[in-house]
């Protein structure tokens, strides 16, 4: 018999949908890991009960005290558990926001550096395929080559 806060919760903590979410699933993973660590700490004072409860019992030496002691030993060890998994998977959650929000900065920072190489790529690609004067050697020699007619190439 499982605790009924804790039941079913170990495996969603232990879920690892995370490692494959986007940015803004992330976000939402953690808004509902919040409501959850919301939900657990309202029950905090239930599991807080019945270990004073047993505890009670135990100093009324009541006669099923070891089966009462067994029970409540259960329920604190599911409790830390939980704890234990949240704690862990908060974590998990914050690293993979972090890391994502990291690729994001990047591929703005990449963005923001690739126009102006790209303007300037298309920029000498023109300019390579623009028409240019050819000079020989003995045109060169003979006049220097600024006032002599040459021929034109296109590249």
């Amino acid at each position: 018999m499982e605790f009924a806060p804790t039941a079913g919760k170990e495996a969603m903590l232990k879920q690892k949908d995370y490692e494959t979410a986007t940015l803004s699933d992330i976000k939402a993973l953690i808004r509902k890991h919040e409501a959850f660590e919301s939900d657990l700490a309202a029950h905090q004072d239930r599991v807080e009960q019945i270990a004073a409860i047993a505890q009670e019992l135990n100093e009324l030496d009541y006669y099923d005290s070891p089966s009462v002691n067994a029970r409540c030993q259960k329920i604190c060890d599911q409790w830390d558990v939980l704890g234990s998994l949240t704690h862990s998977r908060r974590e998990a959650l914050e690293k993979t926001e972090k890391q994502l929000e990291t690729i994001d900065e990047l591929h703005l920072e990449y963005a923001k550096r690739a126009a102006p190489f790209n303007n300037w790529m298309e920029s000498a690609m023109e300019d390579l395929q623009d028409m240019f004067i050819v000079h020989t050697i003995e045109e060169i020699e003979v006049g220097g080559g600024s006032q002599m007619g040459g021929q034109v190439v296109e590249s």
